[in-house]
């Protein structure tokens, strides 16, 4: 039995369109920051041989992250009455905890990342939070 919906809520966008739009998303940040690896890399004087900005390497982080998101999203929206500020918050917070990440590289002495800089470590947090922003301002959209 369909109820008729109070003239006060929106139509909600089907989880299968969200799906997309979280795979766009992580596409759209993917050509963001290979683009940004590839003017920064040079300039910075990263080898070519460092993984973490590899276009494959940053396709799959993007591409993974943006889908880990959208089903949070989903998940929100099927069990919490206001999904998309919850999102938004659990967004801030995933973003704020994946930059221990890059910065956590800067201390390892593993020779894979041997050389990286102060500048490496703030782009590799912007890529971050390039993927964050598309991922939010995609997914919210409707």
């Amino acid at each position: 039995m369909q109820t008729s919906p109070s003239s006060t809520s929106l139509p909600l966008t089907p989880t299968s369109r969200l799906w997309t739009v979280g795979l766009v998303a992580g596409l759209l940040a993917t050509l963001l920051n290979v683009g940004l690896a590839l003017i920064l890399g040079p300039a910075l004087k990263v080898s070519s041989s460092f993984a973490l900005f590899q276009p494959i390497t940053i396709l799959v982080a993007c591409v993974v992250g943006s889908l880990v998101a959208t089903l949070a999203y989903v998940l929100l929206r099927r069990f919490v009455t206001q999904p998309d500020s919850t999102f938004i918050a659990l967004a801030v917070f995933a973003l704020l905890a994946s930059f221990a990440l890059p910065w956590s590289i800067g201390d390892s002495t593993s020779p894979r990342f041997a050389g990286v800089t102060l500048e490496i470590q703030l782009v590799l947090s912007a890529m971050h939070a390039i993927t964050a922003v598309c991922v939010v301002f995609l997914l919210l959209r409707k």
